[in-house]
């Protein structure tokens, strides 16, 4: 299943997540100093450069969702919408690439944003 139609189906089930999810990414972007103009964002992860502002982003997102949320485990709640989504996007791709996945995204065992494996279960 195609990332796009993984999130098609998250913002059917929770219209407002795409919103919340730009206007927190325009923050954490801000406060990074990173350009999200499309030639831009094409142009950094064509060089494969960090993308410390989006996983920031992500990560608030999240925090966002469960602080807001009358009951953020509910069954429809944006938070279990974006959770599913994203569970299912792990799984699919640990099911196209076997079980490992690849990460463009720099960690202490590489600093320089080369992409990694990285074994499912580590």
């Amino acid at each position: 299943m195609d990332i796009g139609v993984i999130v098609y189906c998250a913002e059917l089930e929770a219209p407002a997540l795409r919103q919340t999810a730009r206007r927190i990414l325009e923050a954490e972007a801000a406060r990074f100093g990173v350009s999200l103009e499309p030639a831009e964002v094409l142009l950094r992860r064509g060089r494969s450069r960090s993308t410390m502002h989006v996983m920031a982003a992500g990560h608030e997102l999240v925090r966002h969702l469960a602080a807001t949320e009358v009951d953020p485990l509910a069954e429809d709640s944006p938070l279990m919408v974006l959770a599913r989504a994203g569970a299912l996007a792990l799984v699919n791709r640990v099911e196209v690439a076997g079980d490992v996945l690849t990460t463009g995204v720099s960690t202490p065992e590489s600093d320089d944003g080369v992409p990694r494996r990285i074994h499912v279960g580590q």
